[in-house]
């Protein structure tokens, strides 16, 4: 069975980008279910390299993450490209 990897990322006039990967797989296995406020314990405290790899790109973006499971997984990553460029100038410096 062949599968769907979507990837692609667009930037708004003012500089926020929005990046999605998503499947339409199986979706995910997460250990628990979400808690209240809709966080997902998997994604806060990942076990897998792969997740840790994803929350640390997220973290130096200084942005922010959105997973949808279900028909496939979805990973939306929102930030502000122009910031994150300037940022990185700065520290090659």
């Amino acid at each position: 069975h062949e599968g769907l990897l979507r990837v692609a990322i667009a930037v708004d006039e003012q500089g926020m980008a929005q990046m999605e990967v998503a499947d339409d797989g199986v979706g995910m296995t997460l250990e628990a279910e979400p808690t209240s406020n809709g966080d997902l314990p998997a994604l806060r405290d990942p076990a897998t390299l792969g997740m840790q790899l994803v929350r640390g790109l997220v973290r130096q973006l200084d942005g922010e993450m959105t997973v949808s499971n279900g028909a496939g997984t979805r990973f939306l990553i929102s930030f502000n490209a122009a910031e994150s460029v300037i940022r990185d100038v700065k520290n090659a410096r």
